[in-house]
């Protein structure tokens, strides 16, 4: 199952990744891989397996990308890039209770996370983002594999009776 799990990862998610990278046009779809690769990372090193994610997330996500100085700020990017490209296929100037959010800006010019101190807007280089989630999954697969999402398992190739196959979570 492990082997199998790190082949289908491989396949799926950071070979499909390569490929994106040759594409100055794939920003948005490179993070909309690459983020929710580092939820279920960050997640399960979190021990936040499932609902409403909290500071330890957060400190977690901060751990990973320095550059945000903290789990407010953290939490600002999650916001931003997040729920706003996973949602509505943009970044997102809303948050919760009316709160504005900063801007987020893509830039193949910019550090792979970048906190403006004057402007409090954010800047993310796609390339080096995803690159930095599958380098980290890369070093702690067993992390990614995620043993105490139970009801999150990584999906599996299934051969169906008729000889096609598909894939199961």
């Amino acid at each position: 199952q492990m082997n199998k799990n790190r082949e289908n990862y491989e396949c799926w998610f950071k070979g499909v990744l390569r490929h994106l990278y040759h594409d100055a046009n794939a920003g948005f779809a490179i993070l909309m891989l690459a983020i929710p690769l580092l939820e279920r990372y960050l997640r399960e090193k979190s021990r936040v397996f499932e609902g409403k994610l909290n500071n330890d997330f957060y400190r977690e996500f901060v751990v990973v990308f320095p550059s945000i100085t903290g789990t407010g700020e953290a939490e600002k990017f999650w916001q931003v890039y997040r729920n706003g490209l996973l949602h509505q296929v943009t970044l997102s100037l809303g948050g919760w209770r009316g709160r504005l959010m900063p801007r987020g800006w893509l830039s193949g010019n910019a550090p792979a996370v970048h906190l403006d101190s004057t402007t409090g807007e954010f800047w993310v280089d796609p390339k080096k983002f995803s690159e930095a989630v599958i380098s980290l999954i890369d070093t702690d697969f067993a992390t990614f594999e995620g043993s105490g999402s139970s009801n999150h398992p990584l999906a599996q190739v299934v051969v169906a009776s008729g000889g096609s196959s598909g894939t199961s979570g």
